[in-house]
């Protein structure tokens, strides 16, 4: 078992990694909120541009999909709007000795940011899986500290380090 153990500088540039990290979190939310109002503006203007109906039932049959649409988009633009809120709010600047929110925690086979799960972040050549407290496998690493072991759909995860 390999367990990391930081110096005050290692600690420091650890916690510099985590706010690189929710920077890159933020920006890729921020753009996914773009790429949704374009998509609702798109349909807006396609909703506009149908409205000289030339068959009754298909006029209301197809505004009523691109009214599905749009509440779909307002409903994923609502929710990512949440996860940036969140994302703003994190506290990044502390140091953890167990997981929990906010911690950046290097295991055996991956490092995990527990945050909010938008996915995979490549950052300086590493890639950072992150993770919402509530997913699955944050649920089973939540309060567990360096030199724990957890088992997960059958594979086993070494903290190695918490930060």
């Amino acid at each position: 078992m390999y367990l990391h153990f930081y110096s005050i500088d290692s600690v420091q540039s650890q916690v510099k990694l985590k706010e690189a990290l929710k920077s890159s979190c933020m920006s890729l939310v921020a753009s996914r909120v773009d790429d949704v109002r374009e998509s609702m503006a798109r349909a807006k203007e396609a909703m506009f541009l149908e409205s000289k109906p030339s068959d009754g039932d298909k006029f209301e049959t197809g505004n009523e999909m691109m009214q599905q649409e749009m509440e779909k988009a307002q409903q994923q633009l609502d929710n990512l709007q949440a996860v940036y809120r969140a994302f703003k709010a994190l506290d990044v600047s502390l140091s953890y000795d167990q997981v929990r929110l906010g911690a950046l925690v290097h295991t055996s086979k991956q490092t995990f940011f527990i945050c909010s799960g938008i996915g995979k972040i490549r950052l300086n050549d590493h890639d950072y899986m992150t993770m919402a407290p509530s997913a699955p496998l944050a649920q089973a690493l939540l309060g567990r500290v360096a030199g724990d072991r957890v088992v997960f759909n059958q594979q086993e995860y070494i903290i190695q380090s918490i930060v």
